[in-house]
């Protein structure tokens, strides 16, 4: 879809956009604005927003490209311009220190869970009205299941029984950190930090969480061991993941650029993701500019290639850039696993709690051609190449995320309790909301939409149900709380004890021992016996 800016010829259009391009170049002589400074982040966030990015929002922050002319809106002038929008008030978090990055670790249990099988719901703290967790408690270990849930790793086949948890195999005494026992991850660099950003110590590049994503250890570490992504030529003898739900991942010789370097293939699911981190690593971190006076470890230098050889490890430099192909394999895998769901997820997760940037590929995923032109593939097998940019950066009129462009949403099958006195949350029971897709497909996204409501005071209450910028609502009937004879009689069966204890203290008949404990007083109750005795015998000689 092309994109056109009609009034760029306006004489007034025009002095803007050379005051923009003058002030872009300003700030991108700005030394110290360019320094990716060494993790400045030193604590995490425990009021977590779950709520996804407004679209007016994802708009905005793009928003300074539309006053730029079309040459600074296309190609690698493009990623010229995403990176000045990108890095600013960028946040990272200490990959190497703190426990070995445990900050990463514990990001990971929010941005990449899995909200199916480890919902919202079950943390303390969660306040299904305004979808938000208060007080969040991060993990340390897998001692403690809330903090330990199920998440989404790379490599990993989601149509089997997920067992990937945040901190520890479920149920299992392995690690899930760094050991290539079944269901165990690794924090995997989707750019290979070796191919332009080694580093060892602080750098920014290395924990960014836009291509540090968890991943299967056995894959990260045997299969995909810093090589070029690309289709590989699959044969029988091929080296593949080992686990049985890691098997559709490959090493081997690239099946489009032919001998040489191996490459890498991981499975159908997860080409796209891996394929739009790559896309952001170069608008994120390039030198397009000519003027960035701080590459290093920390701020690398970045380009897509099609290439076929792999350097050993280096850092870029001003005007020897990190390099990472293979360019069209990686461009058919962007649309061949269009963005979905999670990712858009993850990124406005991210975005909203913890990195305040965000991945423009995945807000419009139309950009890439925009950038990078077309390449044209018959299944898995490379035809041609065209570079031409395909359109022009539009962030106010682009459509944003994949060609699932939510057309309609309604409720397919009501919700069973339409009931509900003050203070009660939300059930879902029975509900089921539909979406219709601009290309006319549907599917349940029930679990996928954000509810509000306000069960506060009593009355006629509509609940809003939204996706993807459309919404739909149903009312119900809140009530007062009424009396609770059950508590009621609970607390005065608790009242009658408590006087029976204090009368038994007070004529002897109980006692509280040095530890505080209440105790029978057999002498007490002997005592009140006898008492009892000399009453009856006293009574009976008046007689």
């Amino acid at each position: 879809m092309k994109k056109t800016f009609k009034n760029i010829i306006k004489s007034s259009a025009l002095i803007m956009s050379v005051a923009a391009c003058a002030s872009i170049a300003a700030t991108l002589s700005n030394k110290s604005f360019l320094k990716a400074e060494a993790y400045p982040t030193s604590s995490l966030p425990t009021t977590i927003d779950l709520n996804d990015t407004p679209e007016e929002t994802i708009r905005s922050y793009y928003s300074s490209l539309e006053s730029l002319n079309d040459d600074e809106r296309k190609g690698t002038n493009l990623l010229k311009n995403l990176k000045t929008i990108l890095m600013k008030d960028q946040k990272y978090y200490s990959y190497d220190t703190d426990s070995n990055g445990r900050k990463i670790w514990q990001i990971y249990e929010i941005a990449d869970r899995d909200w199916e099988k480890s919902p919202a719901s079950e943390l303390a703290g969660y306040d299904e009205t305004t979808n938000t967790i208060n007080g969040y408690k991060y993990g340390t270990s897998a001692s403690d299941k809330q903090t330990n849930p199920f998440i989404h790793a790379l490599y990993v086949n989601r149509e089997v029984d997920n067992k990937v948890r945040a901190w520890a195999v479920d149920g299992g005494s392995k690690t899930s950190h760094g050991d290539n026992a079944e269901w165990c991850i690794d924090r995997e660099h989707i750019w290979p930090k070796s191919q332009g950003f080694e580093a060892e110590g602080t750098g920014g590049a290395r924990g960014d969480l836009m291509h540090l994503w968890p991943g299967d250890s056995d894959v990260n570490s045997s299969v995909h061991n810093n090589q070029l992504y690309g289709f590989v030529n699959i044969t029988s003898s091929t080296k593949k993941g080992k686990w049985s739900y890691a098997t559709n991942n490959y090493v081997g010789t690239s099946l489009t650029i032919g001998s040489g370097e191996n490459v890498f293939e991981p499975q159908d699911s997860d080409k796209g993701d891996i394929a739009r981190a790559i896309f952001y690593m170069v608008a994120r971190y390039n030198n397009l500019a000519g003027n960035d006076t701080n590459i290093s470890a920390d701020n690398p230098n970045l380009e897509l290639a099609q290439t076929n050889a792999v350097l050993s490890a280096y850092t870029s430099t001003a005007t020897n850039p990190g390099k990472m192909g293979i360019l069209t394999d990686l461009l058919e895998w962007h649309h061949l696993d269009p963005v979905d769901e999670f990712e858009i997820h993850r990124n406005n997760l991210l975005f909203t709690n913890y990195t305040n940037n965000r991945n423009p590929f995945i807000d419009f995923p139309d950009w890439v051609d925009y950038i990078w032109g077309t390449a044209v593939y018959e299944d898995r097998v490379y035809k041609s190449y065209d570079n031409t940019p395909t359109g022009l950066a539009t962030p106010s009129t682009d459509k944003i995320g994949v060609g699932e462009v939510c057309t309609k949403l309604e409720i397919t099958s009501p919700a069973t309790k339409t009931q509900y006195k003050v203070g009660d949350k939300l059930d879902k029971t029975g509900l089921v909301v539909t979406a219709t897709f601009e290309d006319e497909t549907t599917r349940n996204v029930t679990k996928s939409c954000n509810y509000k409501y306000d069960f506060s005071e009593a009355g006629e209450k509509t609940v809003t149900i939204s996706f993807r910028g459309k919404s739909v609502s149903y009312n119900v009937t809140v009530a007062k709380k009424g009396i609770d004879w059950k508590m009621i009689a609970i607390i005065a069966a608790v009242v009658v004890v408590v006087i029976l204890v204090i009368v038994g203290i007070s004529i002897g008949v109980l006692k509280v021992n040095k530890k505080g404990k209440i105790k029978v007083n057999k002498s007490g109750v002997k005592k009140l016996a006898k008492g009892s005795s000399k009453a009856k015998s006293s009574s009976k000689k008046k007689k």
